[in-house]
């Protein structure tokens, strides 16, 4: 019987290391006999290699991992009855499979009759292959666990098909020992001191939020056409506004950047103001006593007389840590800069642009910046480029490996739209959901090696996408750009 099988296997689970040439030897228990003794993993017949995963307590199959102790269930008397069987989870002790609805779940153990039965099984021959197994229901006769499109029921049998998804066999994790022989006296084969290193890819905001030291999101308004995203309206008392984006290309700083922010100015009593605030990634973290670098670009219409205030506020703006003011407006884009020294710490701190005067405003390339790692401007991030610095990497790999193809071709990483003045650099759609700036490019990425010591490793794109390829005759223009990016 299967389960008197489960049963007759015991012993700790051991790992040992042998050190030769004086070294001592130690062996290491990893689990108890209890927990690893009765372990099993219950493999698919119809899909050889997938295995019963618990996932949010739904029964799934899915593709074996070593490292998925989801996958691992102890089998013991059945609940409801010893001659059936229950199978408790291995890393949610007190946890049984059991059916709820036809669903196989994972539910906590309660003393009811009911969970007793819904979590007991009886084992029986495979319906297909009478050497693996099936499970039976205990309180629903004709029904037996089945997959469904990777998902565990109770389902009844009624053709060929069925009786593959309702087949399985155990992979006992029993007891077994490992040794690794380490011979320290002798010398391994040379190896290249090039072989360990680090490979960058945006994803998860890992450039823009990340390791690219800016802290404001969606500074150049490019994340969406449709609205300010990351950006909201401020006023303050019975003043009255609104914000835009303004996509008119004549209103454009550069032909690179489409979009600019419209702040319109239309009602401000003594003491309000009417203004743009931005929190960027998950808040802006200040820090006492540092000083934090501003620039943006703005416009004004002929009846904006200033001044313009920029501040670093709390969330709800009862405090300030940090304020500057720009007086001076021209016709046309213009390039202001100033520096925000905090007199407060906030994690969660926020960048806010506001005025008392009547007009219109329009905004592009709002800016912020920290002190950054080895004091680059348009730099990294000290505190993470620390770490990996730490970590002594002899390569540098970047910028990624599905963000350089893009979804489709126009979504390609172009390396020469990544380097020069910021306002110059044309973002680009991400696949992985989102607009990268581009603030973090090539230069930087050289920049970034160098500082660590580490030898650039670019990777080129060869005229592929996730959905497209370049045919062969069109190839050249893909070649020449690696072979620039090289020179």
């Amino acid at each position: 019987m299967l389960l008197a099988k489960f049963r007759r296997m015991s012993g700790d689970l051991l790992f040992s290391i042998t050190l030769l040439g004086g070294v001592a030897f130690s062996s290491l228990p990893l689990a108890t006999a209890t927990e690893q003794a009765a372990a099993v993993r219950l493999e698919s017949f119809a899909f050889p290699g997938y295995f019963f995963r618990h996932e949010n307590f739904q029964l799934k199959m899915d593709a074996f991992s070593a490292l998925l102790e989801d996958t691992l269930f102890k089998p013991v008397p059945g609940l409801a009855d010893p001659e059936s069987v229950s199978f408790e989870s291995v890393n949610y002790p007190g946890y049984y499979l059991r059916h709820l609805n036809f669903e196989i779940v994972l539910g906590p153990f309660d003393e009811s009759d009911g969970f007793r039965a819904d979590a007991s099984f009886v084992i029986v021959p495979g319906l297909k292959d009478s050497s693996w197994v099936s499970f039976r229901s205990y309180n629903y006769p004709d029904y037996y666990i089945r997959n469904s499109n990777f998902t565990l029921r109770l389902g009844m049998i009624h053709d060929d098909l069925a009786r593959q998804d309702a087949t399985f066999r155990e992979r006992r994790v029993g007891p077994r020992f490992s040794e690794i022989r380490v011979d320290a006296s002798q010398r391994g084969i040379a190896m290249s001191p090039l072989l360990y290193g680090i490979f960058f890819e945006d994803i998860s905001q890992a450039a823009d939020g990340g390791l690219y030291a800016e802290l404001i999101s969606n500074r150049s308004f490019e994340d969406k056409p449709s609205h300010a995203e990351h950006w909201n309206l401020i006023t303050d008392g019975q003043a009255r506004g609104s914000i835009q984006i303004n996509s008119d290309a004549s209103m454009r700083l550069t032909p690179e950047q489409k979009n600019s922010l419209e702040l319109a100015i239309d009602q401000v009593p003594p003491g309000g103001r009417v203004g743009i605030a931005n929190e960027g990634f998950w808040g802006i973290s200040v820090v006492s006593g540092t000083a934090y670098k501003l620039s943006f670009f703005a416009r004004a219409s002929a009846d904006f007389t200033g001044p313009l205030r920029v501040s670093l506020e709390s969330q709800d703006g009862s405090k300030t840590y940090a304020m500057t003011e720009f007086k001076a407006w021209g016709e046309g884009w213009r390039k202001f800069e100033g520096v925000l020294e905090a007199q407060g710490t906030d994690a969660h701190a926020r960048l806010v642009l506001s005025s008392a005067s009547r007009g219109k405003v329009w905004f592009d390339l709002v800016s912020l910046f920290p002190p950054t790692f080895k004091d680059r401007p348009n730099g990294l991030r000290k505190d993470l480029a620390q770490m990996i610095a730490a970590l002594k990497p002899r390569f540098n790999r970047f910028p990624g490996g599905c963000f350089i193809e893009g979804d489709l071709m126009a979504h390609a990483y172009r390396w020469k739209d990544t380097i020069g003045p910021i306002e110059k650099r044309k973002p680009s759609w991400n696949l992985w959901g989102y607009t990268t700036s581009n603030g973090l490019g090539y230069h930087e990425f050289l920049q970034m090696s160098e500082d660590l010591g580490a030898e650039p490793l670019y990777v080129a794109n060869v005229g592929l996408s996730h959905s497209e390829a370049v045919p062969l005759d069109e190839l050249q223009v893909w070649i020449a750009d690696a072979l620039d990016a090289i020179e």
